[in-house]
Order: structure tokens, then C-alpha cells, then sequence
């Protein structure tokens, strides 16, 4: 019996009572300070970033914008294209100018005939054309087709006009003509009967020649008879 109670007694005094809460907070303790101890000791495994299939890539090698040369090469082809549009717009203008130049070529073609038709036939026919020139008692038709010196108020007869060139255009007393600066005339006068089947000196052509200020040229003509 005192064997049996010595017994205890000497292991109470091996585990004292609060020996096994001490041995579980160490355990804990051990525990925790290993479990930070790994975690701090795993290395760190990185996912690697899954880029958009559709997103655009900058490419260092074809995205280096526009070089010197290729800038020039630009601003010169586009000047050409400026040019080649400003050429093709200007003869529009012109073009869309053309029928008015064409009704006042034929205004002032219309006004010459008109005066030079009102003038005898020819220096040898009589005032009043009586009778014909190249017919008795009348001498010959003229020869030539030359001014006989007349100033411009004083021609008297169509040849008078043969060779006629006005810039501006002028009327029959000499005045120039309101409207048409920049217009030009030339007028030729030849027999011509032969034309419209008759004799040679029986009709004379008279042809004006309009130039326009684009430098377009218009020619009309009449016949004037000796009659």
C-alpha cells in the first residue's frame, strides 16, 4: 500500500497538472510558425496573362510610321493631283464660257456684213448702181481688190475692205464697237461667181473672220452680186 501511493505521489510530481496545457499551446505554436515558415519558403507559381486573340499587336518592325522619302513622295503626288484638278477645272470654266464668246463672234460678224453689203460692188460701178461694171456704157470691173486709199468713215465700195484687220473691232465711222474688247477681225473679198454657177465677176465672197479673246476663230461670209 505505501509502494502503491509513493507510486503516484512520484508521478504526480513528474506531470504536474497544468503540464499538459503548456505541451498544447507549444504544439500550436510549433505548428503555426511552421506552417508560415513553408509558406513563406514555396516559391510563388505565376499564371502566365492569356492575351486577347482579336486584341492588336504592336509590331516594332512593321508598325514605323512614314519616313522622310515617304512623306516627300506624298506631298509631291499630291501637288500633281492639285495641278491635274486645277487644269481640268479651268477648262470647264472656259468651255462653259464658249457659247457666249460664240452669240457675240456672231453679233459682230453679222454687223460687218451688214455694213460692207451696203457698199457698192466694186470702185467702177457708178453711185446707184445704174448699171453693172464689165457692161457698156460702164468701164471694166476692178482688176484687183485693194483699198483705193479711202480712210475707214470713207470706204465706198466692198474692195475696199479686202484685207481689213481691227482689234477692237471698229464701225463704219470708225468708232470702236462697246462690248467686244479683246476681239478681232480680218476681212478677205474675192470674185467668187464660180461658186453658184456663174461668171467669175458676177459675184464677190466677202468673209469675215472673228477670233474670240480664247483665241477661238469664226468665220462667216456672204455673197454680194453685181446687180
Amino acid at each position: 500500500m505505501l509502494n502503491l501511493e509513493k507510486s503516484v505521489e512520484s508521478r504526480k510530481s513528474a506531470h504536474p497538472i497544468g503540464a499538459p496545457r503548456k505541451t498544447m499551446k507549444a504544439l500550436f505554436t510549433n505548428q503555426v510558425i511552421t506552417t508560415f515558415l513553408a509558406f513563406l519558403c514555396t516559391p510563388m507559381v505565376h499564371t502566365p496573362f492569356s492575351r486577347p486573340t482579336n486584341f492588336p499587336r504592336f509590331n516594332s518592325k512593321t508598325n514605323q510610321g512614314f519616313t522622310l522619302v515617304e512623306l516627300i513622295i506624298t506631298v509631291v503626288l499630291s501637288g500633281i493631283a492639285v495641278v491635274m484638278f486645277a487644269g481640268i477645272y479651268t477648262s470647264t470654266q472656259v468651255r462653259s464660257v464658249s457659247p457666249v464668246m460664240q452669240v457675240k463672234a456672231a453679233e459682230l460678224a453679222q454687223a460687218y456684213l451688214e455694213e460692207i453689203s451696203l457698199k457698192r460692188f466694186d470702185e467702177q460701178s457708178p453711185v446707184g448702181n445704174q448699171f453693172r461694171c464689165d457692161e457698156d456704157p460702164a468701164i471694166a470691173c476692178s482688176g484687183t481688190l485693194i483699198n483705193e486709199g479711202e480712210s475707214r468713215a470713207l470706204f465706198d465700195d466692198v474692195d475696199d475692205y479686202n484685207g481689213l484687220n481691227e482689234s477692237p473691232p471698229r464701225d463704219a465711222l470708225n468708232n470702236i464697237r462697246n462690248g467686244f474688247n479683246g476681239f478681232e477681225v480680218n476681212v478677205s473679198v474675192n470674185y467668187a461667181g464660180g461658186d453658184q454657177g456663174f461668171s467669175a465677176r458676177d459675184l464677190k465672197r466677202i468673209e469675215v473672220a472673228v477670233t474670240s479673246p480664247e483665241g477661238d476663230l469664226f468665220v462667216f461670209s456672204v455673197y454680194k452680186g453685181n446687180f
